[in-house]
């Protein structure tokens, strides 16, 4: 065959595979006809998109990744959860810098025609990401493994990909926070909402308190005459690490979703709802609930105009001491998972919905079902229980357990975490008290089945001024019974004690 007939056979061939190439795409990923153009400067776009990307991992500047992607992108390869505009992809992005650090996209061969580009990525990065302390999968699948893009001048205007193995993993935030009572305390996960108009005045008698807020703008002031910091952090806007501040005494401070607010144990305060909309919190806990209260922990907020919702609770061990609360929220698609691993602290997990498979190989966990409220243990050699929308598990220190989705339809998933201030991540977790067998309608406190208040602080010299009364040479000294509760109890030791 003639050299000439051989080189246009071969530029058709070429045309033909280019063109049947992106017909295959166009079908797949439903990629819209766009202006013929050069496809150099097209695929330099999407260079130039890799090199923003990876400088947001690094760093959390968005401005390199502002002026590649349109305003108003279409993203379609986004998790599920996320809105599909540059503001999804900078949440994204957020969240991976946020769980894997060090990550990187390495993009591979970058193939442009008719303003139309594709590009194969890989994912680097150290080693396994970590989530409020939890182990997350290989960070292979913490991108797709194509992205096809329409450029439009030198910017990216429309992104597809294939989201659908991705999982989302979105810390929220988290606090430092003292546990100084005892080392079994009950563990709560509540959700709760002031409605317009509402208020409710108190102090954490039991436990420190965290508050998470979702919703509305409440206030919340802290009484003039409090010797003991109260903390806010404010939510962090475009990859911003907000620090804690510190609440002005006896003046309110209007609240906005994303801000956490802790509340250390005795520091009297008051919450509102100003606005015309309900105000919504999420609220953590330890406390040490009294014997015979019963394992569900106590309401944190009460009043008219406040609903609580239980999601999760149960008497467990906690880190005595300095310890770290997070929270935040997980989108796990068909087939993705939480990989078995020794909780070094309480780990509570409420599905907003889908079905979630929970395994428990070592020790215990509990679960709420959301129907009646009924609590179940799950603990070897009882197989794995399955947890549906509404129901809530709380994994023990030192337990092992995975979490997996194994239905056909993405799960959404709260989680909060207790660890010890120091734990890096899900290891094998340090001194624990002993742990004893929890029963229905008790809470155990310090290790044994029927311990009250004033024993747990009694032979503990070292939490002693964290006790909500004296402790004596003698012993500890407790409140007459039906007393109020007051931030200081009375110093001479009353007559009734508790048994």
């Amino acid at each position: 065959m003639p050299r000439r007939s051989v080189a246009l056979l071969g530029a058709f061939v070429l045309t033909f595979a280019t063109a049947a190439t992106f017909l295959w795409l166009a079908a797949t990923v439903r990629v819209p006809p766009v202006a013929a153009g050069d496809s150099a400067p097209a695929v330099g776009v999407v260079r130039a998109f890799y090199a923003a990307a990876n400088a947001d991992l690094r760093t959390g500047d968005v401005s390199a990744l502002e002026r590649v992607v349109a305003p108003d992108l279409l993203d379609h390869a986004l998790p599920q959860g996320l809105a599909s505009t540059r503001a999804g992809l900078e949440d994204d992005l957020r969240a991976l810098r946020a769980t894997y650090p060090g990550l990187q996209l390495q993009p591979g061969p970058v193939s442009g025609h008719d303003g139309l580009v594709a590009a194969g990525v890989r994912v680097a990065a150290g080693g396994r990401g970590a989530f409020l302390g939890l182990p997350l999968p290989a960070p292979a699948t913490a991108w797709a493994g194509s992205d096809f893009f329409r450029i439009a001048g030198d910017q990216v205007v429309e992104r597809w990909g294939e989201p659908d193995g991705q999982a989302l993993f979105q810390p929220w935030q988290q606090t430092a926070l003292d546990l100084p009572l005892a080392p079994r305390q009950v563990v709560s996960w509540q959700r709760v909402a002031l409605a317009p108009g509402a208020s409710t005045s108190g102090f954490a008698l039991l436990g420190p308190e965290v508050l998470y807020v979702t919703g509305g703008a409440p206030t919340v002031a802290v009484d003039a005459s409090s010797a003991v910091t109260t903390l806010r952090t404010p939510g962090a806007a475009a990859g911003a690490v907000a620090s804690p501040q510190a609440l002005p005494r006896g003046r309110a401070t209007t609240l906005a979703p994303g801000d956490l607010l802790l509340l250390p144990l005795y520091v009297p305060y008051t919450l509102r709802n100003p606005g015309i909309a309900p105000a919504a919190f999420l609220a953590l806990g330890s406390q040490l609930v009294p014997e015979d209260t019963g394992a569900a922990a106590l309401p944190f907020l009460e009043g008219a105009g406040i609903t609580v919702q239980n999601l999760v609770g149960a008497s467990t061990d906690v880190p005595v001491g300095p310890a770290v609360a997070a929270l935040g929220q997980a989108t796990l698609p068909p087939g993705a998972a939480i990989p078995a691993h020794r909780a070094t602290g309480p780990e509570l997990f409420a599905v907003e919905s889908g079905s979630l498979t929970l395994a428990v190989t070592a020790r215990q966990a509990s679960v709420r079902r959301a129907a009646d409220g009924a609590v179940e243990l799950v603990r070897p050699p009882a197989g794995p229980a399955t947890l549906g929308a509404g129901d809530g598990a709380l994994v023990a220190a030192g337990a092992v357990a995975s979490l997996r989705n194994d239905g056909a339809e993405p799960v959404t998933l709260l989680v909060a975490t207790l660890r010890p201030d120091g734990a890096a991540g899900p290891t094998t977790p340090g001194t624990l008290a002993p742990s004893s067998t929890s029963t229905a309608g008790q809470a155990h406190v310090g290790g044994t089945g029927k311990t009250s208040v004033a024993d747990a602080c009694w032979g503990h010299a070292e939490i002693a001024p964290s006790c909500p009364f004296p402790v004596t040479a003698s012993g500890p000294s407790t409140p007459d019974a039906g007393a109020t509760p007051s931030p200081a109890w009375p110093t001479a030791r009353p007559t009734a004690t508790s048994t």
